[in-house]
């Protein structure tokens, strides 16, 4: 396994490689004067940032109030995630194992000014996470870590958003799910944020190696769960990639009226998706309390007492300890799932297989601009050609005129002579700032102009040797 990671390593260094050397030979005033390639030289350039950060991303995301918060919470065992973070969040968070060059806990946010930020409270990650209440404008976070320039810049504007503000908080994990180079990304969802998160949203879901989907076990399959999906299905075809998981089962079992077990309502659920998506191989929805589970990791007696006041209110048992709660949680199941899923996309193959995208990329830009420099060069010699044809021409015409007699040459000659200067300022005026065509034809122009004094006989011998130069 080892070897194999080696051989990706240094695969993906060749593929960056190409890349680079692409953007050398299309970022220039040169070639983009057969082509704007700009679009391209982004793409490029994003493409390059993307190898040079390639990881197996898991995608987190559900629809508002799906406990979205809690599940990472008790995934991650990381506490530091602000409570109304699933429903105000605003930015995306990438969650990425530690090593020596990003310790444990180490925060930093990433602005779309391309200002990086270090984070050392954990508990300031809602500054730059949360959407600001009318009553909080998020100013705190940035004078606390923002320069002067910047600490001026937004109180001018009087409030941070991290919507408008934020490209990406990163928190890097010693937690073994994120082994081999896994990255857990949680994002606010399409359609909930601003047109520059929603695209980069919809990357990172053609990115992803897996989604993970969770629904709120009161509303499940709602029309907004069913219209997300179908969007995600839209970037993500392999439903195999998708992990779907009922949160906050636990509230079912707090309804008197609630007759089905937790797991009937999630395969009923499976079966309405089913239908609403025609795909018969839908994975299975696994139902699960995230907070259970999160409350049971943390050994948090008090909130066990209001679990079991509220169970026994509901005419329900009581749970005796937190092995039992986390059990009864089913938060395992989806996480032995996961871990399935993340034993199969970094098996060997998977790795390479991902590098083949960029190949086709630059396979297809390399055809492209061979393309455009064929067809520049015809459209060169087509030119040339033409120009010729009517140096011919013009010569041809001044033979005509030196043949008749001295005042019809002297007539035609000038008439001639105020077509070919007409002529020569058009094609000035459609150069387009080409360095090498301009002198030229100013200085034929220049001399057209000078030869009223000259006879007849030199005026052709001049005007013949100006159109040969």
């Amino acid at each position: 396994m080892k070897e194999y990671l080696q051989e990706y390593v240094a695969k993906r260094e060749q593929t960056k490689n190409y890349l680079e050397k692409l953007l050398r030979f299309l970022d220039n005033e040169r070639m983009q004067k057969i082509e704007n390639y700009s679009e391209i030289i982004e793409q490029i350039k994003q493409n390059i940032s993307y190898l040079e950060q390639e990881e197996f991303r898991i995608l987190v995301t559900g629809t508002y109030s799906a406990g979205k918060t809690t599940f990472l919470k008790a995934l991650l065992n990381f506490e530091h995630l602000p409570e109304s973070f699933g429903e105000n969040t605003a930015a995306l968070v990438y969650f990425r194992k530690a090593d020596e060059n990003h310790k444990n806990n180490l925060v930093t946010v990433e602005l779309f000014d391309g200002t990086e930020l270090t984070v050392t409270n954990l508990d300031d990650i809602k500054y730059f996470i949360e959407k600001p209440q009318d009553d909080s404008p998020n100013l705190d976070g940035i004078e606390k870590y923002g320069g002067e320039e910047l600490i001026k810049k937004f109180k001018q504007k009087g409030v941070f958003n991290p919507a408008d503000e934020v490209r990406a908080v990163k928190i890097w994990l010693d937690n073994k799910l994120l082994n081999n180079r896994v990255s857990i990304v949680d994002t606010p969802g399409i359609g909930s944020i601003t047109e520059r998160h929603e695209q980069i949203t919809i990357d990172e879901l053609q990115r992803s190696d897996a989604v993970i989907y969770l629904f709120n076990s009161r509303q499940a399959g709602s029309a907004t769960d069913i219209n997300f999906i179908k969007r995600i299905v839209n970037y993500v075809p392999d439903v195999n990639k998708i992990i779907f998981a009922m949160n906050k089962a636990d509230e079912i079992e707090y309804d008197l009226n609630a007759r089905e077990s937790w797991q009937s309502i999630a395969n009923s659920l499976r079966e309405q998706l089913k239908s609403f998506l025609n795909k018969e191989n839908l994975p299975p929805i696994f139902a699960m309390s995230a907070h259970w589970a999160w409350v049971a990791i943390r050994n948090s007696k008090e909130e066990l007492e209001k679990i079991n006041e509220l169970l026994t209110k509901h005419d329900k048992n009581p749970i005796e300890n937190f092995e039992e709660l986390f059990r009864k949680s089913n938060f395992a199941e989806v996480v032995q799932n996961l871990e399935k899923v993340l034993t199969t996309i970094t098996k060997e193959g998977q790795n390479i297989s991902k590098l083949v995208n960029y190949e086709s990329f630059i396979n297809s830009v390399c055809s492209k601009v061979k393309d455009d420099i064929s067809a520049k060069e015809k459209e060169t010699n087509k030119t040339d050609d033409e120009l010729k044809l009517d140096i011919d021409h013009y010569e041809e015409k001044i033979k005509d005129w030196k043949n008749r007699e001295p005042r019809a040459t002297e007539s035609l000659f000038n008439e001639r002579r105020e077509q070919l200067i007409m002529e020569l300022e058009s094609q000035l005026g459609e150069s387009g700032g080409d360095e090498g065509v301009i002198p030229e034809l100013e200085n034929i122009w220049r001399k057209l102009e000078s030869y009223e004094d000259i006879e007849n006989e030199e005026k052709y011998n001049k005007i013949i040797t100006d159109l040969e130069i």
